[in-house]
């Protein structure tokens, strides 16, 4: 999801397509798609891999990609550093998961293009 915030507090957001198959590094010689776009001055970009989506709490339900993105948003600000977005998303994983052993690992890249 490509998550666009504008200084008046307005949010919109899009899908970035990626195209679903196996599992990056599953198969040798697994031929992969490159993509390339351009981060605008001020965009971000936040990677997260499938394992954030296996985190389930004590009723078993998991924190679905929607979910994700809803209490991302309550949370995040225009001026947010990519350490605010990392540190936000590790506390809606603890606060989901409350001690559930993870099934899967997670990994989150968030990387930002300067104003300059």
């Amino acid at each position: 999801l490509q998550l666009k915030l504008s200084e008046g507090g307005g949010l919109s957001g899009d899908y970035i397509p990626v195209e679903k198959g196996t599992t990056l590094g599953e198969r040798l010689n697994q031929p992969w798609v490159e993509e390339q776009f351009l981060l605008q001055p001020g965009q971000k970009l936040v990677l997260i891999t499938d394992g954030l989506f296996s985190v389930v709490n004590a009723e078993g339900k998991s924190l679905s990609d929607r979910r994700y993105m809803q209490n991302l948003v309550k949370k995040i600000r225009v001026n947010s550093t990519t350490e605010d977005i990392i540190a936000e998303t590790s506390t809606m994983i603890e606060h989901h998961r409350k001690g559930i052993l993870f099934p899967d690992d997670i990994t989150i890249v968030a990387i930002a293009r300067s104003l300059v």
